[in-house]
This record gives structure tokens, sequence and C-alpha cells, in this order.
């Protein structure tokens, strides 16, 4: 698959969560505040590091400080994972070996 392709797939995930801004509430967000630094999710090809290709997500919700953060962002980047494993596409993981000095 083009990578291309699973940034497109990736944003379309993330514009289906119901807590994601985007379409009309965004449209109105910004009607209402054209200064407000917001975007629609976007999913861009950063370039290759490391571990392979380098891709970026990134989407707003309503308000950082809802209890319920945490849960949303778990469950957008759970489901960005399962589209990603879907695509064929695998993960580049770094291992950091943590030792303490002995006295």
């Amino acid at each position: 698959g083009k990578l291309s392709e699973l940034c497109e797939r990736v944003r379309d995930v993330m514009l289906k969560h119901p807590d994601v801004i985007s379409g009309q509430r965004y449209d109105d967000m910004k009607a209402k505040d054209p200064q407000l630094r917001i975007f629609e999710p976007q999913c861009t090809f950063e370039g290759y590091g490391e571990r392979g290709a380098e891709v970026a997500i990134m989407a707003y919700t309503e308000n950082i400080r809802d209890p319920r953060f945490m849960q949303i962002k778990s469950e957008v980047l759970l489901n960005v994972n399962e589209e990603i494993v879907k695509f064929g596409a695998t993960f580049g993981f770094t291992f950091r070996v943590v030792t303490e000095p002995r006295e």
C-alpha cells in the first residue's frame, strides 16, 4: 500500500470518532472564533527515520480538561492502530534498557 492511502485511511478513522472535532462542528467553531487554533484531523507523512517511514497524526477534542480526555485519546489511538494493522503496515519500536548503579 501507499503511504498516501494509509494517511487517508487513518484520517477517515479519526473523522468517525464522535469526540473528534470535524465537519460542521469544526466549521461552527471557526465561524464563532476565526482566530481559534484548531484543525480538522490530520495524518501527514513526516519523512524517514531510523525505524522507517514516520507518520504524524493530530486531532482535536472539545476540551483537554474533560475528565474523559485520556479515554478519548486512547480510543482514537487504538482505532488508528487497528487501521494501520488492517492496512498491513508495521510499527518500529524503540526499546530502552534502564539500569540502576550498584552501590
